[in-house]
């Protein structure tokens, strides 16, 4: 066996080894992407280089978000050369990973970061826990066939909070997404959302379920053309024509 092999076993070994320290670990994992996905692996990782790794390998950097009165918010990212798909499933699979680290994670991995016990542990101690959630992994989640109970609650409230609240709570885009969803109730949940903006209940308004329809004419910031759309389509359902005459009619009389 050749001395350069040997050298490549040994640190192989160093780097899965659970005897091996932390000051040793890092000068492994950043000595190349094979040695890194093995201390990812190794279970004695400790959580701070964990959380160091998921931030070096991850797809994009984010570099910050604009926002004006005429546009939906924008959030901008770079890619980053170094991206690794194998080095972040390792590390959502490590049971040393930090929460910090897994919220991170769930935007590649939503279904194993719901499944990590760190995580569950997190969410049981800090029900707030969603609002730390980056934006890409709750896009993630949201994309899931079966929206975890806890983001539905959070998505549910927005709709009894205040202004400030609601910008805190739900994104305009995220509410854009949701209008997609599979699920009745959520796209209901977005229906009903009092600051919800004009242009997403324009697309609800054209949705297929009855129900959501009836809470776009039962929204205060559903426009009179919509609600004369509702009210004068006599294939619409009963209950979404009246109530839409109804909310014509108060729309007159505060005219007045």
């Amino acid at each position: 066996m050749s001395d350069s092999l040997h050298q490549i076993l040994t640190l192989e070994q160093e780097a899965a080894s659970p005897n091996t320290s932390l000051e040793r670990l890092q000068e492994l994992a950043y000595q190349s992407e094979h040695l890194a996905l093995l201390v990812a692996q190794n279970p004695h990782t400790p959580a701070e280089l964990l959380e160091k790794l998921a931030e070096i390998y991850q797809k994009d950097f984010f570099t910050g978000r604009y926002t004006d009165f005429l546009t939906s918010e924008q959030w901008y990212y770079e890619p980053n050369p170094r991206y690794n798909l194998n080095i972040m499933q390792a590390l959502v699979k490590n049971i040393n990973t930090s929460t910090e680290a897994l919220l991170l994670l769930g935007e590649y991995f939503p279904q194993e970061m719901l499944a990590h016990p760190m995580f569950n542990l997190s969410l049981l101690e800090d029900p707030t826990l969603v609002m730390n959630i980056p934006i890409n992994t709750i896009i993630s989640l949201l994309s899931l066939e079966i929206i975890p109970s806890f983001l539905q609650q959070w998505i549910s409230r927005s709709q009894t909070s205040d202004q400030n609240a609601i910008e805190q709570i739900t994104p305009i885009f995220i509410l854009k997404s949701l209008t997609q969803n599979a699920d009745d109730w959520i796209r209901c949940i977005v229906a009903k959302n009092p600051h919800i903006p004009i242009s997403i209940l324009e697309v609800l308004a054209q949705d297929a379920a009855r129900e959501v329809r009836f809470q776009v004419a039962r929204n205060p910031n559903t426009t009179i053309s919509v609600l004369e759309v509702f009210a004068q389509d006599n294939d619409e359902a009963k209950r979404v024509r009246e109530t839409a005459k109804e909310q014509l009619n108060c729309k007159s009389n505060s005219a007045k």
